[in-house]
């Protein structure tokens, strides 16, 4: 009889191929137009305004762009993920414990012209509204319904303005997605 042992914690880490040379093509070819636009114009001010726009742009850009996302898996103790962009900053959600995580799924987003499927976990929310009085209409259950569970994207997202965003280089293929989703509930639950 084999014994088979729940890890105490995993990691599970997603890189994303950014694409260097494409950037430094796009910079160049805007470097470019501001310079021929000051000529044209024969104005620095112009050349500068445009220049200094552009900087900030392609540093706003860079900003919000991801290389690593991260999921952290504690047995008995919960989940937490945490993306880090080109810039290098590291951004951390909260850490939801294991008592309040209900279960772990694999959602479909539909668009008009795609489906993709990310890690999804469905959590109790902190500010439970149950209250014990005698008004047991429809009302007050589809409330306090909408109100007690949250589902929260694991892997492989980028949240924007509560919005789930999908590029092409968040894409992680389903087999893999179930692994993940097995390891996960075989680690927080078992």
């Amino acid at each position: 009889m084999k014994y088979q042992s729940t890890p105490a914690w995993i990691e599970v880490k997603l890189y994303h191929n950014v694409s260097i040379l494409l950037r430094l093509f796009f910079t160049l070819v805007c470097m470019l137009f501001c310079c021929i636009i000051g000529y044209i114009t024969q104005s620095y001010l112009i050349q500068f305004i445009l220049f200094f726009s552009f900087v900030i742009s392609i540093y706003t850009h860079l900003r919000n762009t991801v290389i690593e996302e991260s999921l952290l898996v504690i047995s008995g103790y919960g989940l937490q993920t945490s993306s880090y962009y080109f810039t290098g900053r590291r951004l951390y959600s909260s850490f939801i414990p294991a008592d309040r995580i209900k279960a772990i799924h694999l959602i479909d987003s539909v668009s008009p012209f795609s489906i993709h499927t990310y890690l999804g976990c469905e959590f109790i929310n902190n500010n439970n509204t149950n209250t014990n009085n005698n008004d047991n209409n429809n009302d007050n259950k589809v409330n306090t319904l909408l109100t007690d569970y949250s589902i929260s994207p694991l892997m492989p997202i980028v949240m924007n303005s509560g919005e789930i965003r999908f590029n092409t280089c968040n894409y992680i293929p389903l087999p893999y997605l179930v692994w993940m989703l097995r390891l996960v509930n075989f680690t927080l639950f078992h």
